[in-house]
């Protein structure tokens, strides 16, 4: 085949290129590829065409300050996971069995990804997903005008178009028997919407972000009402600068102005600062953290490079979520299995590595973040110490480290529920 024409549309292309049978020396070739081993085939070519085009057409002019180097790693890492999925040779991850005989709760979840089996050509437009998101919502909501699904019942106020119901996620279990408790209407606002509404449980803030518009974030913290709800999306930018100085315009605002009683969540704060953290930690805010979301739309090249595990280590009140699942070919079971798998690889590295504890936007852990977890026996130094896994060991307890865990991830869930829904 030949390589993408630039007269063809991004979309039309991707379909074309990620649709492809592979012939078997095709397959071989990405098989290679995939296993670190150098290849060069037609294929790969138009595969490493298809996402540049569509990295770029996702971060926009912000390209431009992009470290030299990073699209093309970027690039790589998507390259692989799609080849992955499309080898079938996905490193397996075991649904977590802690959570077998526990409720499942998605908190963070967009109802239109419910529709994606029905049009899986919606997912060839990734990493830009708010273009498979402006695909997906006419298609489902065409299904939910001619009462095809069962699900239309989560899809309501047609009467004001730009705001739309969230079915937060929940499974056939939850649409069974949960009620509408569990389904309360939520509105999404962008930067261009000015009028809140009253007759909303709550307000869901969304759109790119180097768009968004501050007076717009200000607006909604200080007019939702005391009982609603209210969800930033926020710190999920493809460049680590850009999300963490998002989060920290968005944290500064909420300390100013937010009005509501019930907790701000945050969703995804995947480019946080260590700093910021210990502010939503002490507001008591939550962060909805979107493993596979993150990784499918190049907001991180691995799973393992979201700060979880120093979230839960510096008692952020984070809960894990899957983003619309069925868009990101995932389950909650499967990303608490990420989770977990995550979190061990941070313990296996405590005590050992002389590396820094770092963040994928350059922060690095110093002694004045763990203040309130230090030993009463360990040695004084200069609070602006860097520490590496081997020195953080020295310094805390090792009781502390029991809420790096799946289960404080599963209790941070049920406490969002509680003080979210009084459920």
């Amino acid at each position: 085949m030949s390589l993408c024409s630039i007269h063809e549309s991004t979309f039309d292309a991707a379909w074309r290129v990620k649709s492809q049978r592979l012939s078997p020396e095709e397959h071989d070739a990405c098989h290679g590829f995939v296993k670190n081993i150098p290849q060069k085939s037609e294929y790969l070519e138009a595969l490493s065409a298809i996402f540049h085009r569509q990295l770029a057409e996702k971060i926009g002019s912000a390209i431009q300050d992009a470290p030299a180097g990073f699209i093309e790693r970027r690039v790589v890492a998507l390259m692989k996971s799609f080849l992955k999925e499309k080898l079938g040779v996905q490193k397996p991850i075991e649904p977590n069995y802690q959570l077998a005989d526990r409720a499942l709760w998605d908190p963070h979840s967009h109802s239109p990804s419910l529709f994606a089996p029905l049009f899986p050509e919606v997912c060839h437009h990734m990493p830009n997903f708010e273009a498979a998101y402006a695909a997906l919502k006419p298609k489902a909501q065409d299904l939910l005008d001619r009462r095809i699904s069962h699900l239309q019942t989560i899809m309501q106020a047609r009467e004001c178009p730009q705001f739309t119901e969230l079915g937060s996620g929940y499974d056939k279990w939850h649409l069974e028997h949960a009620g509408k408790k569990f389904l309360p209407l939520f509105a999404y606002k962008r930067s261009s919407e000015s009028q809140l509404r009253d007759d909303v449980r709550g307000y869901d803030f969304c759109g790119p972000e180097n768009e968004r518009d501050y007076e717009s974030v200000q607006h909604l913290f200080q007019n939702s009402l005391p009982d609603q709800i209210v969800r930033v999306h926020m710190g999920e930018t493809t460049l680590p600068e850009s999300g963490r100085k998002n989060v920290s315009r968005m944290l500064q605002e909420a300390k100013d102005f937010y009005r509501s009683k019930k907790p701000l969540r945050i969703g995804h704060a995947t480019h946080i600062s260590l700093d910021d953290m210990l502010t939503v930690s002490k507001m008591g805010a939550y962060i909805e953290a979107c493993l596979s979301s993150n990784k499918k739309t190049a907001i991180i090249a691995k799973r393992s490079e979201y700060p979880l595990a120093i979230m839960l280590l510096l008692d952020v009140k984070v809960v894990i979520g899957t983003d619309g699942g069925h868009l990101y070919n995932t389950t909650l079971a499967k990303e608490y299995g990420y989770a977990a798998r995550c979190l061990q690889k941070f313990h296996s590295r405590l005590g050992k590595l002389d590396e820094p504890v770092e963040l994928l936007n350059g922060d690095q852990l110093k002694l004045r973040h763990i203040n309130t977890l230090i030993k009463p026996d360990a040695p004084s130094e200069d609070p602006e110490t860097v520490l590496s896994y081997r020195s953080l060991a020295r310094f805390i307890d090792q009781a502390h480290f029991v809420r790096i865990s799946c289960d404080r991830l599963v209790q941070n869930a049920r406490d969002l529920l509680q003080a979210c829904y009084d459920l």
